[in-house]
């Protein structure tokens, strides 16, 4: 597989896998905070449901975004000159 020497040894397609789906989780957290802030401004009866949907939502997004965080580490320590490699 290609790799780009400005990243650190990670193939070109990693890299961009990594950065398309932290952009998508950015976004879907962005989306997920504004939705929670029209909600907020609904009735009690009609927020409650929605809103916890929404915060679990949140919570999701923010795990995925954390594994990402992770995945990207560790590919970059996997292709560091001298790790044996």
């Amino acid at each position: 597989m290609p790799t780009d020497r400005n990243t650190g040894g990670e193939s070109t397609e990693t890299t961009a896998l990594v950065r398309e789906l932290s952009e998508a989780l950015t976004a879907l957290g962005d989306y997920l905070a504004a939705a929670h802030r029209i909600i907020a401004a609904e009735s009690r009866s009609t927020r409650d449901p929605i809103a916890a949907a929404i915060e679990k939502s949140a919570g999701q997004c923010e795990r995925a975004s954390e594994a990402v965080r992770r995945l990207h580490a560790l590919l970059l320590s996997d292709n560091r000159p001298g790790d044996g490699a």
